[in-house]
């Protein structure tokens, strides 16, 4: 048996056994979880949290504190990644490194509430809070910065956990410390409203018998769960994440619930198989799924009559209950039966109640008693093995989503996010149409997967296609945001610029803070040749990003189509005062200055862009014509060897005319 310590003084005993076996944890919790620091940012949420989140950076901040924000009231959480993003911008390093910190942090802080719990049993609470600290079910909640609500409510759930034990051992003004941080909790994520269960099943440990004023004591705290859960539900409803269809019974939901119930506790023991997302199972329901329900009843029943003599069970299992009932999806939210991150908090009291409960059966028989910490301490390994694989699947969103469905091939937003990865960022527009496909397949009529490869057919210059695809989501959403911003690009694409302005104009009445609107209203105005409408739109572009180079490049693109030479040149200054690195201003100032006669610096500008874009041939082709002007024979024929190389048929032509070679 691991036997409480016994050390006769308490600063040894904090000296030594506490100090190293947490020291022990933070190492071998940094090591498992070390390879997610490296990771980007993905395209689920980590777009709409921090790199395109208006609220961290042109809303006053205390917007934020009424805001419904992708299905959730959290505003501490959006404080928190204002302040990182005011501090680093888009770096994702720091991001992780938070992350990270705040798991470490809440491994000591379960670490610390173990000990309490457990009489100072440093053995038990060290390998339950190991296994905490490690566990693959919780990379998630670390390697996805957009889950830094489950590490930051998790940090004052543990901190509140703590100063209620406090407070039952005496410390009454415990009492508003745990009240306070609770709230911070709640302001955090809205989970945390389950702290109502961890009092109830903590006191089940620390209190003989509840008298009616401890109780009580409950009350405030049900008060602000009830409060904050009725939150939770407007700002899931207010983002459509509630699902109330027919696609499923009352009673098939209960089935399932008991699925995802028993689904935590398979992955916690054989974390395999793991993904970022788990669809629901095709019907019918296989008969294991209906025996489910009845057993969860013969466990509750085992507790009931096993309390007294096997209280960690019955802790362990409320605990974990409690923690999880609230995402078992008997009220639909999201289109998945399981998330690992759901599993942040219940696994706490549930790896204490377990290895408590193990530990009181090992004592009562004739099993070695060494042999649970070395078995404990070697899966400990083994699960912080797995976890270090599993940060390196969220390394970006390639990774990320080919994980998922190369072990669910029928889950939409993976085969979404796939077709997003390959064609916005990676411009590879034949692989991400394959998977726009396989999204609609495995999701019909799905809004953006129509939208996108709408788009997709845009860029391969299938037209008819395109329109066809935005006349078919225009009837399964005739108010789609985007909708009216693709038509106009794909009527961009086909030359008809004052028809694809009518479109842009459309979009930015629906949408008047969007910056790809007025951008996309400006160049097709520009394009149209109305320069006085194209120059108002581009100039309201640049007020709502300031940081973007590309409308002031436009604006200076259209005054030298109209000959403005020098009214253009101050637009090219500015957006390369943003962006030092944009060949095509350094190109088109170059084209500018050629305009006005100053060959010089037309050639400085036009070296500057091949600095930055190596093959944009047409700065060859300038340089070339220039030195024919100069009757620099050599150096034009240099120039337009250059060109030609990049395939520019033009430059092929000059130099074949006159028996150059350019290979």
């Amino acid at each position: 048996m691991v036997k409480s310590s016994t050390a006769p003084k308490a600063t040894q005993f904090f000296k030594y056994p506490v100090l190293w076996v947490a020291i022990g944890i933070l190492l071998i919790t940094s090591w498992a979880l070390w390879p997610g620091l490296s990771g980007e940012f993905t395209n689920w949420d980590d777009d709409r949290y921090v790199t395109q989140n208006p609220l961290l950076k042109e809303n006053p901040p205390e917007n934020i504190l009424t805001a419904f924000y992708m299905g959730n009231y959290h505003p501490l959480t959006l404080l928190f990644y204002r302040a990182e993003y005011q501090a680093w911008g888009n770096n994702p390093f720091p991001y992780h490194v938070v992350s990270l910190i705040l798991h470490l942090l809440n491994t000591l802080g379960a670490f610390f509430v173990f000990l309490k719990l457990s009489k100072n049993n440093w053995q038990i609470s060290g390998l339950a809070a190991l296994f905490f600290g490690v566990h693959p079910l919780h990379v998630e909640s670390v390697s996805w910065v957009s889950e830094r609500k489950d590490v930051l409510y998790a940090l004052f759930y543990f901190a509140a956990w703590y100063t209620w034990i406090l407070f039952r051992e005496g410390n009454k003004r415990a009492y508003l410390f745990t009240l306070g941080l609770f709230i911070l909790s709640c302001l955090s994520k809205g989970m945390a409203v389950t702290f109502v269960f961890t009092l109830i099943f903590t006191d089940f440990l620390l209190l003989k018998k509840w008298t009616k004023f401890q109780i009580l004591e409950w009350l405030p705290f049900v008060g602000i769960a009830l409060f904050f859960g009725v939150m939770a539900v407007f700002a899931q409803k207010a983002a459509g994440f509630i699902y109330l269809s027919n696609e499923w019974t009352f009673i098939e939901k209960i089935v399932l619930a008991a699925r995802a119930f028993f689904f935590y506790l398979e992955k916690c023991f054989w974390p395999t198989h793991l993904s970022a997302f788990y669809p629901y199972p095709d019907k019918p329901l296989s008969a294991l799924f209906w025996i489910l329900p009845f057993v969860i009843i013969g466990m509750v029943a085992l507790a009931y009559f096993q309390r007294k003599k096997y209280p960690w069970y019955v802790f362990a299992l409320g605990f974990y209950a409690g923690n999880i009932v609230i995402v078992l999806q008997i009220l639909s939210v999201g289109e998945q039966l399981a998330a690992d991150r759901y599993f942040y908090i219940a696994s706490a009291g549930l790896f204490l109640g377990l290895f408590m409960s193990i530990n009181q059966i090992i004592y009562n028989t004739h099993i070695p008693k060494w042999l649970f910490p070395i078995l404990i301490v070697g899966l400990g390994l083994f699960a912080a093995t797995i976890s270090r694989a599993r940060t390196r699947i969220w390394k970006d969103s390639l990774t990320l989503w080919t994980d998922t469905v190369g072990k669910y091939d029928n889950v939409a937003i993976a085969h979404y996010n796939l077709g997003v990865t390959w064609g916005l960022e990676r411009n590879d527009y034949p692989r991400a149409e394959i998977h726009f496909l396989k999204a609609l397949k495995a999701k019909k009529n799905y809004p953006q997967a129509l939208y996108n490869l709408a788009i997709v057919k845009t860029h391969a210059g299938k037209y008819e296609e395109s329109n066809q695809l935005f006349e078919q989501l225009r009837n399964v959403n005739p108010t789609y945001p985007k909708l009216d911003a693709g038509i106009g690009y794909n009527l961009e694409r086909m030359n008809q610029f004052p028809q694809a302005a009518e479109y842009y104009a459309k979009a930015v009445k629906e949408e008047p803070k969007e910056y790809n609107n007025w951008l996309g209203l400006g160049i097709n105005y520009g394009k149209a040749g109305n320069l006085s409408s194209a120059d108002s739109a581009l100039a309201i572009a640049c007020e709502l990003s300031p940081n973007k180079s590309e409308p002031w490049v436009n604006r200076g693109v259209f005054r030298y189509n109209a000959r403005l030479y020098r009214e253009a040149l101050p637009f090219y200054a500015k957006a390369l005062a943003l962006h030092p690195d944009h060949a095509e201003a350094w190109f088109n100032q170059g084209s500018t200055y050629l305009g006005l006669g100053l060959l010089d610096s037309a050639i400085l500008s036009y070296n500057q862009s091949l600095k930055f874009n190596p093959a944009l041939a047409e700065s060859y082709i300038n340089l070339g014509n220039i030195a024919g002007t100069k009757n620099d024979i050599s150096t034009q024929v240099k120039n337009y060897s250059l060109a030609a190389k990049l395939g520019h048929a033009g430059a092929q032509q000059w130099l074949s005319s006159r028996n150059y070679s350019w290979n």
